[in-house]
């Protein structure tokens, strides 16, 4: 085969294989491009008639022996640009928050709780103590605590309870008739005296093995008590005196209601008495039969003397638990003072 024909059959065969792939490759445009491919039917039968005539004559001529060549243009498949959707933003409804309306909060008035005074222990014991009124006696005012202060015959009576310290005194004519004649006696008067023998009886039987107590001193009369005051007074000066020993007139011994209790077998009246069984005893069981501890230790600002665990006074078995209970004094019970005007 002569040149000029092996040229023509090559070109011949390059044009067969560009419109194969032309044809091959319209399917996948169509796919790609669905929108063309409704009403093209017609469009492609005419183009592939077309295709396959212009095939016929490309053989023909390439059957043909020419010397000039035959120049296929080659057609660039047309790509229809691909069109996104259009999306419009979605927008949410603006929405306007709900406004509650402001109202103002009903404010009630306050009210303070009512409370009642808190009752202490010693109101509370004072309530087991009924007062006494003094028959013919004269009401002169009333304590701090609530008691009457009656006066009959010179002699003062709080609450019902006969006083003799150093604020209230007793008139120097005041004897009671169980010591008439009488300057100083070791015992006292009837309700108190059996209410110590009754305590000295008891303690006795309790404590079988211990010397037991007795009546040092009781009732003493005005111008006894006076003498020893006045001895005191040379001994340790007036200062001294007043803080131990009453002034005449003063004096609970005058009344015939206050003891100094001493241990079977002693007879100075110390400190010591309260580390005795017996001391102990008293302090913890006299208020069972009457009697109260009167100047108890600590308290001297306000009995007015200094402590004596062997004084004790005859006030009543009601009035002495009420006091003993309470832990006051009978000055701080009764609501009294004791202190001399001068």
């Amino acid at each position: 085969m002569k040149k000029p024909e092996i040229i023509t059959v090559i070109i011949a065969i390059i044009a067969v294989v560009l419109l194969t792939a032309l044809i091959l490759a319209r399917p996948v445009y169509l796919a790609l491009n669905p929108e063309e491919t409704t009403g093209s039917a017609e469009e492609s039968t005419e183009e592939t008639s077309a295709e396959e005539t212009t095939g016929a004559e490309v053989t023909t001529e390439a059957a043909e022996i020419t010397t000039e060549p035959v120049t296929v243009p080659v057609t660039e498949p047309v790509t229809e640009p691909v069109t996104e959707p259009v999306t419009e933003p979605i927008t949410e409804p603006v929405t306007e928050p709900v406004t509650e309306p402001v109202t103002e909060p009903i404010t009630e008035p306050l009210t303070e709780p009512v409370t009642e005074p808190e009752t202490t222990a010693a109101e509370a014991w004072r309530l087991l103590y009924t007062p006494k009124h003094i028959e013919g006696s004269e009401s002169v005012g009333i304590t701090s605590s609530g008691y009457a202060i009656e006066v009959k015959d010179g002699i003062t009576y709080v609450g019902g309870i006969l006083i003799a310290n150093k604020t209230y005194t007793l008139p120097e004519t005041y004897r009671p008739s169980e010591y008439m004649g009488k300057e100083w006696v070791a015992k006292l008067l009837p309700e108190a005296q059996t209410a110590f023998e009754k305590m000295q009886a008891d303690f006795k039987a309790e404590n079988p093995r211990a010397s037991g107590f007795k009546i040092q001193s009781a009732y003493r009369s005005y111008s006894y008590q006076g003498g020893l005051y006045d001895n005191y007074v040379k001994r340790d000066g007036k200062a001294a005196a007043d803080r131990y020993s009453a002034r005449a007139g003063h004096s609970e011994h005058q009344t015939g209601l206050g003891a100094d209790i001493n241990p079977v077998g002693t007879s100075t009246l110390t400190e010591a008495i309260k580390n005795t069984t017996e001391g102990k005893w008293l302090a913890e069981n006299s208020w069972k039969y009457g009697f109260i501890l009167r100047y108890p230790e600590g308290k001297e600002e306000i009995t007015g003397y200094l402590y004596e665990p062997w004084h004790f006074r005859y006030v009543g078995i009601e009035a002495a638990a009420a006091i003993h209970m309470s832990g006051l004094t009978l000055e701080e019970f009764l609501g009294i003072t004791s202190v001399y005007a001068d």
